[in-house]
């Protein structure tokens, strides 16, 4: 028979975590609502699986339904083990059904919690935050592994960090190339510090302050210095949040309201958590080969995705309909193509950063230009993963639709464009 002891909000991390996830995934899903809710017919939403392509626009609706209604659970249910699970999966299996549906959707953050959402399904007590520990922990360090190459030096940590300093009026353009490369190296240093520091318990206190630091920076740099969406902003505030919760002094003294379980069930629990969560801080390390997205293996403000720039003949960008005419850029001189941004259309669009893959940025394309513009119109230049060390690419040049299309046809994922509503 099952007993429940049950506890104060303040004295079970545990349900606090819950509920704090539960918070900021409505936070977040709000500062991005056209991804979740956006239906026209000119949207362009790419299926993981090509079978996919064909589910009406109702189904979303269901979903979204019940993500909300998992973050209610979660938010005002009584706390206690059945409800936490039943709130957990409504969560998970509607979230990761929106995700399906659509690889823009598979944000960092949401990857994040579903993560969370599958762990907490199967355990609950002290050993999910153990294993919630693993993940955190993993993020740092796969973050940090994604910054340390010369790409990021010369490229995104320039940016990041002229974000944290211009603000403050300091200059850096006289400084030498060594000098900012240097101070660009920080950021992954300082997330293996971070990582470090909360894996002891000794110094536990001190990565705890440090981690709470380098988002507080973040935000700062991103929100101030760049001017980025409040997606990025929000979840950066989750993991200071986050952080209190799983690595204060009180998550390792705390008592829980949970089931007392047969020994058996306990260590069939304990088993399955322990797998899926080295399965899910280890599966980052296949992006190292290409065999994970970047997202997924938290490679976020980092230079490894390849870039893709889309230009259009003059006279084909001036048939593009008025809702694209907003994502065309300015003709370098002596160039008389103009670019077009696939950037521009999701921050303007969706609030949010384009979903990084190449296979992503190539489908996005068919679907916003297809129709639109002649096929020999079209030019896009691939510039790949940068090597590790030299931060080069090698680049390829696809000089109209139809070879866009037949690149596409190597890629494991679905590339084509679900049916309008």
């Amino acid at each position: 028979m099952t007993t429940v002891k049950k506890v104060g909000l303040a004295r079970n991390p545990e349900l606090l975590l819950q509920r704090g996830m539960a918070f900021f995934t409505a936070c977040l899903m709000l500062s991005v609502w056209p991804l979740w809710t956006e239906n026209s017919p000119e949207f362009v939403q790419i299926p993981w699986l090509s079978v996919l392509c064909h589910v009406p626009g109702w189904v979303d609706r269901g979903l979204l339904t019940g993500v909300l209604g998992g973050i209610s659970l979660l938010l005002f249910g009584r706390g206690d083990g059945r409800s936490q699970r039943i709130g957990c999966g409504l969560f998970v299996i509607s979230l990761g059904g929106l995700v399906l549906l659509d690889q823009h959707r598979f944000q960092p953050w949401v990857c994040q919690f579903l993560i969370y959402g599958v762990l907490a399904c199967i355990a609950n007590g002290p050993q999910i935050l153990k294993s919630w520990r693993v993940i955190v922990l993993s993020i740092y360090f796969w973050s940090a592994i994604s910054k340390l190459d010369a790409a990021f030096l010369a490229s995104h940590g320039q940016l990041l960090l002229s974000g944290i300093l211009q603000p403050l009026g300091v200059e850096t353009s006289f400084w030498s190339e060594q000098t900012r490369q240097g101070m660009a190296l920080l950021f992954p240093v300082g997330e293996l510090l971070v990582a470090l520091l909360l894996l002891s318990r000794r110094l536990r206190i001190w990565g705890l302050a440090g981690s709470a630091v380098m988002h507080l920076v973040l935000i700062w740099t991103l929100g101030f210095g760049l001017h980025h969406e409040w997606s990025v902003l929000i979840w950066n505030l989750f993991f200071i949040v986050q952080n209190l919760i799983v690595f204060g002094p009180w998550a390792f003294t705390a008592h829980f309201a949970t089931p007392a379980l047969m020994q058996e069930q306990f260590w069939t629990q304990q088993r399955m958590l322990t797998l899926i969560t080295f399965m899910a801080a280890l599966y980052p390390a296949l992006e190292l080969i290409g065999y994970c997205d970047h997202w997924p293996a938290w490679a976020v403000y980092s230079s490894r995705p390849a870039m893709v720039k889309v230009s259009l003949e003059a006279a084909a960008a001036e048939q593009l309909p008025a809702r694209l005419k907003p994502f065309l850029g300015t003709p370098l001189p002596l160039d008389d193509r103009i670019p077009f941004s696939l950037d521009a259309w999701s921050f303007q669009t969706c609030r949010c950063p384009v979903y990084p893959q190449l296979r992503y940025r190539l489908a996005l394309l068919q679907g916003l230009l297809a129709g639109h513009v002649a096929e020999s119109a079209v030019r896009v230049e691939i510039f790949e993963t940068p090597n590790r060390w030299t931060g080069s690419r090698d680049q390829l040049r696809l000089h109209n639709m139809q070879a866009v299309t037949a690149y596409c046809s190597r890629f494991l994922w679905n590339t084509d464009r679900r049916d309008a509503p």
